[in-house]
């Protein structure tokens, strides 16, 4: 951009002073043209980069948050499995005693009414 910057100031003082510019008008906004395009690009680099960069956060936020769901599921089939574990190995055989418990009660009960009616 300095032989740019340095041809900017030679048609800058060229107006300001009145002495004839180093191009015509027709070439002087062709160059204008010219060099406002290369702006263009340098101004235009940092977005691209930062629109890149965006992408790679974005990217990286929705494995972050299938891996988190993940978790979440596995967690959920684990607890899953430990209750149906709890429920068959501790809470089932606890009901059936229980149950063969009140059986045999009410058997016995009912055998010392046999035996107070005789």
């Amino acid at each position: 951009m300095e032989e740019g910057e340095r041809t900017y100031q030679s048609m800058a003082s060229a107006a300001r002073e009145g002495t004839p510019p180093v191009m015509d008008f027709l070439v002087w906004r062709a160059w204008t043209v010219r060099m406002l395009a290369n702006t263009v690009v340098a101004r235009d680099a940092p977005v691209e980069q930062a629109l890149d960069d965006l992408s790679s956060l974005e990217l990286a936020a929705r494995a972050r948050l299938a891996f988190a769901f993940g978790s979440a599921g596995g967690a959920a089939l684990l607890i899953l499995a430990i209750s149906i574990f709890v429920q068959r190995r501790v809470v089932l055989p606890i009901v059936q005693l229980t149950a063969a418990i009140d059986g045999t009660a009410d058997d016995a009960s009912y055998g010392v009414r046999a035996m107070d009616s005789d």
